[in-house]
């Protein structure tokens, strides 16, 4: 399918270069969307991740640029206003891991940006296509090797989700929905792109994802708008989608054999059983708005923000709310706007709103030849039901949106790099 074909853009002066820089963004990007891989305490009661050096360690490579671009000043106000509110609420709420993740983030975003700008504009559709396929790959071979665990779920049905290992944090759901929004950037490639889409909805199906679905569902019907070939791109998509089940259906049946089952439930009732739970499973939409409805209770008692990250201890305060036993097995409030509004109050939101509304404006015309801002933008669109702030992969995709467009990046602040000027003179 020429995807991985070799461009002449691997000869580019920018690339003899920095001879690492694209596999270290391939590799950080990986590690992004997988930021669930391992962690180490950090101050007692946080944690770092793989993720969180890696993006520190691109630093690096601003070393060799002649120039550095800084990302738009709402970044920073953003992360001010996160830093103040925190700093208030010290006492009373304690310090919550997100406020270093906030800042962790301005920092990747700024390393990214400027990094990715040095790969020629073929090689860089090509990583992201190339990450797309990594992740894809991966989910694909952890489900396989942990089939055993889908089968059981779905017959015995004794929890909400498929007890099974995850790489993304957040469990299976963000798992999901990063599988589902990467495959944005394999329009030019229809006949691979549908058989992502098919196995992903599969897999969010099989995950008991709603929101991963969701997402799938918009990444197709913003590819079939735009794709060049839309017929091979639906017909890939649906037999990639049938020959996904109908493998489940078999494996289901292989299994069953294999361990002498007796008395197991029909395959029928088991994707009658899969579509009650996506569709009426009360207790997973009612837990979203208890916390919803906690959320505003606990916004008109602080107008001015809790702290970053404190948001869920907030909700938990609200004496109506304490006999609510889902309140106690979250970690946000399951709608980012809300999140950033109990977080760093009115403030908080405006900054994070203005952004919002700025992607949105700046795109709203151009979503066909720019994948990046569909990212984002359905990104924003499925902040509505999930997501806690400064995911990683949401990260890792900002900063290379603000430079791949040079509209965007007229409007970006750029200054002189002073170490590579010290590093050419000790060069020579």
């Amino acid at each position: 399918m020429g995807i991985l074909k070799t461009h002449k853009s691997f000869d580019d002066a920018r690339i003899r270069k920095f001879p690492i820089l694209f596999w270290f963004l391939l590799v950080f990007g990986f590690i992004c969307v997988f930021n669930g891989l391992g962690s180490a305490p950090f101050l007692s009661q946080f944690s770092v991740r793989p993720h969180h050096i890696a993006g520190l360690v691109i630093c690096v490579f601003l070393i060799l640029k002649p120039t550095i671009t800084l990302p738009p000043i709402s970044i920073f106000l953003f992360c001010g206003v996160s830093i103040i509110t925190t700093l208030i609420n010290l006492q009373a709420w304690g310090v919550d891991n997100l406020i270093f993740s906030y800042l962790w983030g301005a920092v990747a975003v700024l390393a990214v940006m400027n990094c990715y700008s040095q790969l020629p504009r073929e090689f860089r559709e090509k990583l992201m296509v190339l990450l797309a396929i990594a992740v894809w790959a991966v989910v694909i071979c952890k489900w396989i090797a942990q089939a055993d665990t889908y089968v059981d779920f779905f017959q015995h049905r004794q929890t909400a989700k498929p007890r099974m290992l995850y790489f993304s944090a957040g469990g299976l759901n963000l798992e999901a929905t990063w599988l589902s929004l990467l495959g944005l950037f394999l329009l030019k490639y229809p006949l691979f792109q549908g058989i992502y889409l098919g196995t992903s909805l599969f897999i969010s199906v099989t995950y008991m994802s709603r929101v991963g679905m969701v997402a799938c569902v918009c990444v197709l019907v913003w590819s079939m708008i735009h794709s060049k070939r839309k017929l091979a791109l639906a017909l890939t998509f649906g037999t990639s989608l049938t020959a996904s089940f109908a493998a489940f259906v078999l494996l289901t049946w292989l299994l069953s054999v294999l361990n002498n089952a007796v008395g197991l439930t029909p395959v029928t009732q088991i994707f009658e059983e899969t579509g009650h739970r996506i569709t009426a499973d009360a207790r997973g939409i009612r837990s979203r708005f208890d916390i919803w409805e906690a959320s505003w209770e606990a916004f008109k008692r602080q107008w001015w923000g809790y702290g970053s990250g404190n948001a869920m201890k907030a909700v938990q305060a609200i004496e109506n709310m304490q006999a609510v036993p889902t309140l106690y097995t979250e970690n946000n409030v399951h709608n980012l706007y809300l999140q950033v509004l109990l977080d760093g109050g009115i403030i908080g939101l405006a900054i994070f709103v203005f952004m919002c509304v700025r992607l949105v404006a700046n795109n709203i015309k151009s979503l066909a030849k720019n994948p990046y801002a569909a990212f984002l933008l359905l990104y924003c669109a499925i902040a509505l039901l999930q997501f806690k702030g400064a995911d990683a992969p949401m990260v890792f995709v900002l900063g290379m949106y603000l430079v791949q467009d040079e509209g965007n990046t007229r409007k970006l602040i750029t200054f002189k790099n002073p170490f590579s000027s010290i590093h050419a003179i000790k060069s020579a």
